[in-house]
């Protein structure tokens, strides 16, 4: 086993890693850093052999089971292993901006999160505090809030931590070293500079900033010495991030040429099936704070992209489409992608899920806006579940990135599954096709190239691929 490269990170925003019940897991797992390592080796392999002519999804399957280890038959064994260590540390930091009691059947005390992501998961964090701290009432609550606030800090840090510094050694198996080798070390730069570890890493949450870079093996060191002349304070201003996301995919075409017999030919005439890192099919986004906070800006994003309440947020797009229902197509089910759903029934007694994208972008933009109470439904049986195409993270203490992959990889929508849109008129089914995709993505895009910067007081957003 041969040692590959080494990594110091450190954490620049929260970071949530742990089980079902949301607690914090204080140890930086190898499974968790292999699983954003695969996915974005996934994605580049795809968009290499999109260039190449050859389908995304073949070379895929051939070429990353071999890097990386698989369970089909013909999958060998990973030719990496890695090693983490440091751990997790409790994070103290005040995370709310408001707080604030709530009268009613039973009192409650509202919390407004920074994140939307943690406003989700912690919205009932209050009740056991209450009920520890004995407050039924306005009064009780006004009397005790300085005790409350300590209370959720001290509850909220066993939720979430922070990295003070942690080392990442990635070794082979492999006798010799070879370019799959040299791909995996770049690939694994690239999406912990693109990709946040942990709950929320799409949503700029485990963000983690590259503090050095420690290479073994001369020929994977000369190639980042080409991009990075100084490893051991690495900086990726714009220019380097281009260089090294163009060595990457150069890198993996190479890959992709060694097994270019055995993969199937295919065109891409519209869209990509899966996610691929490719200038017609994904744009990379940088966004520097100007010297405001660097979790203040994620949040912004946040709110502004993700159809939280925002006066100029991506909402603001609704009122240039005369069809409302044609937005609720656009919007709420191709640029929010299909989350976990609950499950409900129609009036007639249809049984459907109900997705919490659609509910939610529902909720809070169109129903005050068309006076029309209808929800968006997925009509069969199965979670129907699909990642959001848009990641958020940062790469420093200075710059926010925002990746947008334009792939077709939702639902089938065959007669028994379709969109559903509901009111008091008879259900209609709504299929998903590439022009309204085509259509979603570039919504998107356009607002945050036109529109973005200013929302958020930022001067100029640059985009840096393709």
């Amino acid at each position: 086993m041969k040692k590959l490269m080494s990594i110091k990170i450190s954490s620049l925003t929260p970071i949530m890693l742990g089980g079902y019940n949301t607690f914090l897991d204080y140890i930086v797992r190898p499974t968790t850093l292999r699983g954003i390592l695969r996915w974005w080796l996934r994605a580049i392999i795809a968009g290499a052999a999109i260039h190449l002519n050859k389908d995304p999804v073949d070379a895929v399957k051939r070429i990353v089971p071999k890097c990386l280890g698989g369970t089909e038959e013909e999958s060998k064994s990973s030719r990496i292993k890695i090693l983490v260590e440091g751990n997790i540390i409790k994070l103290r930091k005040k995370l709310w901006k408001e707080i604030r009691p709530r009268e009613g059947r039973e009192f409650r005390v509202s919390i407004n999160f920074d994140h939307q992501r943690m406003q989700l998961l912690y919205m009932a964090i209050d009740k056991d505090i209450l009920k520890e701290l004995d407050i039924k009432s306005k009064k009780d609550f006004e009397r005790k809030k300085r005790d409350f606030e300590d209370k959720l800090l001290e509850r909220l840090s066993e939720h979430v931590g922070s990295i003070k510094e942690a080392r990442l050694e990635i070794y082979t198996f492999s006798s010799k070293i070879d370019i799959e080798d040299q791909l995996i070390c770049m690939t694994l730069i690239l999406a912990l500079l693109f990709n946040g570890i942990g709950k929320g890493a799409r949503r700029g949450l485990g963000a983690v900033k590259i503090t050095e870079i420690n290479l073994h093996d001369k020929v994977i060191k000369d190639a980042f010495l080409e991009i990075l002349p100084n490893l051991e304070r690495p900086t990726f201003n714009p220019e380097i991030l281009k260089r090294l996301i163009q060595k990457t995919l150069d890198i993996a075409k190479d890959v992709v040429r060694k097994q270019k017999e055995n993969i199937k030919d295919l065109a891409i005439r519209d869209l990509p099936p899966i996610p691929a890192l490719h200038q017609e099919f994904a744009k990379i986004y940088i966004i520097n704070t100007n010297g405001k906070d660097l979790y203040d800006i994620i949040c912004e994003i946040n709110k502004v992209l993700f159809l939280r309440q925002h006066p100029m947020g991506l909402g603001i797009k609704l009122r240039g489409i005369k069809n409302p229902r044609q937005a609720v197509r656009v919007i709420g089910h191709y640029i929010l992608g299909l989350p976990r759903s609950a499950r409900g029934r129609t009036r007639d007694g249809i049984e459907l899920n109900i997705h919490a994208s659609e509910l939610k972008f529902l909720q809070q933009n169109l129903i005050r806006k068309i006076g029309k109470t209808g929800i968006v439904y997925f009509r069969n049986n199965e979670e129907a579940r699909r990642a959001s195409p848009i990641i958020l993270s940062a790469i420093d203490d200075y710059k926010v990135s925002i990746v947008m992959f334009i792939s077709k990889d939702w639902p089938k929508t065959s007669p028994n599954e379709k969109l559903i849109w509901l009111t008091t008129k008879p259900l209609r089914g709504r299929r998903i096709s590439i022009p309204r995709l085509k259509e979603a993505y570039d919504m998107v895009q356009a607002y945050i190239e036109r529109k973005l910067g200013s929302v958020i007081g930022v001067d100029r957003i640059n985009r840096i691929f393709p």
